[in-house]
């Protein structure tokens, strides 16, 4: 498990509750976004957009380019 600082935490955040209103403008659900950024349950992205845990790196970068942050 990562540790990140306050800082870190708030910047997370905004990116997670970004992915929230896009994907849900989109239509997707829970389930339907942990395919896109490769998470292991549903569960997990429940929690990331409740402050409750936060994505590992790995999984930031996943979001980010669903976001559009990063080309493919």
């Amino acid at each position: 498990m990562e540790k990140y600082s306050e800082q870190d935490k708030k910047a997370i955040a905004v990116l997670v509750g970004r992915l929230f209103v896009k994907a849900k403008r989109m239509g997707y659900t829970y389930r339907q976004m942990k395919v896109l950024v490769k998470a292991r349950s549903h569960v997990t992205i429940y929690r990331w957009f409740h402050g409750i845990s936060y994505p590992s790196q790995s999984h930031i970068y996943h979001i980010k380019k669903f976001l559009g942050y990063i080309k493919v």
